[in-house]
């Protein structure tokens, strides 16, 4: 029962919504997000997790920096 999320810095599971958009294929193989930027976004940290039966497996990280 493999799942791809994404969550924020603080562990929290993003939602679709007016800031985010999450796109996914109907397969949990391909997850996407897209966010629009405000200014305490900078080094803020957001993760797509990988779980297997609520286990985590693996994560990648994104942090915005602007230089």
């Amino acid at each position: 029962n493999l799942q791809l999320k994404w969550v924020n810095q603080a562990g929290v599971t993003l939602e679709s919504d007016s800031r985010y958009k999450i796109h996914s294929s109907s397969s949990p193989s391909i997850i996407s997000l897209s966010i629009t930027h405000l200014d305490g976004d900078l080094d803020r940290e957001w993760r797509c997790e990988l779980t297997d039966d609520n286990q985590l497996k693996t994560t990648a990280s994104y942090t915005i920096k602007i230089p």
